[in-house]
């Protein structure tokens, strides 16, 4: 019996010594990291004003958008956006030498959901909440209300190319859905962005 539990004990030791750790593997194994993107381009309201004619409502505006992504290294970042639109302005004369002008604006807030599919090349998801800031106003009054949407959709499309290790420049084509007034968007846009 000592002798069984003498074999077993030295075997237990000599197997110890005997393993060896696994070799560092030559693939580059990918690192994470936080980015930080600044968009801003040309943005289109697609009209659903039907008591306003088409022709006295400006769709075309400028918007932006800051992004703030979590990438752990894989082909998922996670992050949030903010960003600003003017979604519409109508002019029009209420009465005679009367003009109305009336805004909205929208700022959304967003959970981002981003995805390489090629380098360089992303697509992403964003729902959100945003906040809908309407303005009216004649030459003697002004109104302005604001207003929460809660379900907000946004898909996006980019193309960002490295022109160093930290900073990549491209472009956005994005789409938003504004569930509280039902309401769509589109957005072509200049990215910059920085690895931090």
């Amino acid at each position: 019996m000592r002798k069984k539990t003498l074999l077993v004990t030295v075997l237990c030791v000599l197997s110890v010594f005997s393993v060896y750790s696994q070799q560092n593997d030559s693939v580059s194994k990918p690192r994470s990291h936080f980015s930080l993107a600044i968009s801003t381009g040309w943005s289109h309201y697609i009209n659903s004003l039907e008591t306003v004619d088409a022709n006295e409502v400006g769709k075309d505006f400028v918007g932006a958008n800051l992004r703030f992504l979590w990438e752990p290294g894989y082909r998922l970042g996670l992050g949030l956006e903010a960003g600003f639109y003017r979604i519409y302005g109508i002019n029009m004369e209420l009465a005679p030498e009367v003009l109305g002008k009336s805004k909205l604006y929208c700022f959304p807030l967003l959970l981002v959901a981003r995805m390489r599919i090629v380098d360089h090349f992303y697509l992403s998801v964003a729902p959100g909440l945003s906040i809908l800031v309407s303005e009216i106003s004649t030459d003697q009054d002004k109104i302005i209300s604001t207003q929460f949407s809660l379900a907000n959709f946004e898909a996006t499309a980019s193309y960002l190319y490295p022109v160093s290790k930290h900073f990549l420049i491209g472009g956005e084509a994005r789409f938003l859905i504004i569930g509280k007034i039902e309401d769509y968007l589109y957005s072509i846009q200049a990215t910059c962005a920085v690895k931090l």
